[in-house]
């Protein structure tokens, strides 16, 4: 028996909205948040996905989000990106000593960068043929394990980098980019995030 007298007892914290994706990798125990027990922990949310995407698009469009240096993030993500598909990087991930549970969405503009190339994923919108691959890799990644899909509509979240000050990938869709992405999360019965203002 344990004397609890004048102390909160609470199960672990599940904590929805993290921007970890980067932390992970450099301190995967997450110790501060779980020292203040959380057990649990949501990533890829706002869109923001390390699944998948070039190094250096990542470093440009989490930059203004993760408030690291883009220096750093570049750093990081061209030495340590291992992996081609969002099934490879959950398989990064199990192999993390991770402290919290870990549930990845899948990121939007990521995606969509990745599909498009960073250039016409600020400025054009896809062609069917780049609609139908975005919609198969969205598929497979929640396939493989993710828990859904982040969309962003936060004014405030803008690239650096040569696009800085452009709003991210994700903020260029159309209706129909979206509803594509939502329908694919429900057919799944997964989570579709809007991230809004």
């Amino acid at each position: 028996m344990v004397d609890a007298s004048g102390l909160w007892v609470t199960p672990g914290f599940i904590d929805i909205h993290t921007h970890y994706d980067l932390e992970l990798e450099i301190a995967p125990g997450l110790s501060e948040s779980v020292r203040h027990g959380v057990t649990s922990v949501v990533i890829g949310n706002c869109s923001l996905s390390v699944a998948i995407a070039q190094p250096q698009i990542l470093a440009d469009i989490f930059q203004r989000v993760e408030t690291l240096s883009h220096r750093l993030i570049a750093k990081w993500l061209q030495q340590s990106v291992s992996w081609q598909t969002p099934a490879e990087y959950l398989q990064h991930l199990q192999q993390l000593p991770l402290g919290p549970n870990v549930a990845p969405m899948f990121g939007h503009s990521a995606l969509r960068a990745h599909v498009m190339g960073l250039e016409r994923s600020l400025t054009v919108q896809p062609t069917k043929f780049e609609l139908k691959v975005m919609q198969r890799i969205a598929t497979d990644a929640l396939d493989a394990g993710f828990i859904g899909i982040s969309i962003d509509m936060f004014p405030w979240h803008r690239m650096s980098g040569e696009w800085q000050g452009c709003t991210i990938p994700s903020q260029h869709a159309k209706f129909k980019e979206y509803a594509m992405l939502a329908d694919l999360c429900r057919r799944s019965q997964c989570v579709f995030q809007v991230g809004c203002n």
